[in-house]
């Protein structure tokens, strides 16, 4: 299919409007520039409500236009506002569900550090997983690779601060 620009007038004076489906759609001048004003002003629209007019929420903000609570945003980056009786609804199940992660979450003690060798296995620890604790054991040869992989790593890293520490 041929491509072709949206906006093209055509021989007849029907305008381009856009391919669905494998067929083209041909406008009027009048119903184009219609759905072309549309258009504009849904775009401005949604670009308003994703920017939430240059404000980023928190939950728990209080918007005094419409007198609610900010909860959270929906797949649009919309925000969604509620009343104090939803937002503590809202924080309750949120706690709720962190609380649960933690008690799931199997913590583990940390005895080893990188570097240190196991004389019968001739293996060197390389790290803890994060999820489950276990140990990562490699080889000399390995290990090598990865320190000097992991050097390479932190010396190409932006130096950015996040506010926490990215190791497990």
């Amino acid at each position: 299919m041929e491509k072709i620009k949206r906006g093209t007038v055509r021989e007849d004076g029907l305008v381009f409007l856009k391919n669905h489906f494998n067929k083209q759609i041909w406008l009027t001048r009048e119903k184009y520039d219609s759905y072309a004003e549309t258009y504009k002003n849904y775009i401005a629209k949604r670009m308003m409500d994703h920017r939430s007019n240059g404000k980023k929420w928190k939950i728990g903000d209080f918007n005094p236009e419409n007198g609610l609570y900010f909860l959270r945003t929906n797949s649009a980056y919309r925000p969604i506002f509620g009343t104090l009786e939803q937002l503590v609804e809202r924080r309750r199940k949120i706690s709720e569900k962190t609380s649960e992660y933690w008690k799931i979450r199997k913590p583990f003690v940390r005895i080893r550090k990188r570097g240190d060798i196991d004389p019968i296995l001739n293996l060197i620890f390389w790290r803890y997983n994060c999820r489950s604790g276990t140990e990562i054991w490699l080889t000399p040869n390995k290990f090598k690779l990865a320190w000097e992989k992991s050097k390479e790593l932190r010396k190409n890293a932006p130096k950015k601060k996040t506010g926490h520490s990215e190791s497990c």
